[in-house]
């Protein structure tokens, strides 16, 4: 293919400096980063297993073991308004705060969130209480 190229367009109209090359290696790349942010972005969440919860956000990943885990509250994420748009669980751990980027949600008593807060912090009673 590259042979065509360079015999239909000319030896020196193929390698010329007219930026031509770079648009296609621009898009090649911006390319690359929308798949990467794509992917990423669909893994975000929590997994919870009789050890502990796998927390994957946007660009890391951290594990929280049962034992580390002291409490689950909630962040506030604010608007552009000042008020409050959702809000997401904030894990407090021995070694400091992890705070999940999925699931999001409102907080009140009874909703998604508190249920999902409701359900690991059993989990993390059970799992203890079972032992290692």
């Amino acid at each position: 293919m590259f042979g065509l190229t360079v015999v239909g367009m000319g030896i020196g109209a193929a390698f010329a400096p007219d930026g031509g090359w770079l648009v296609g290696v621009g898009g090649v790349a911006i390319g690359g980063f929308f798949v990467v942010i794509g992917v990423r972005g669909a893994r975000r969440g929590m997994d919870a297993d009789q050890h502990g919860i796998l927390v994957r956000n946007m660009f890391t990943s951290r594990w929280v073991p049962w034992e580390s885990l002291r409490d689950i509250g909630f962040e506030v994420v604010p608007n552009d308004a000042g008020g409050t748009a959702y809000h997401r669980l904030l894990l407090d751990t021995t070694h400091g705060s992890v705070v999940t980027q999925a699931p999001g949600g409102s907080d009140e008593p009874g909703g998604r969130l508190d249920l999902v807060r409701t359900a690991l912090l059993r989990m993390r009673d059970q799992a203890i209480a079972d032992g290692p």
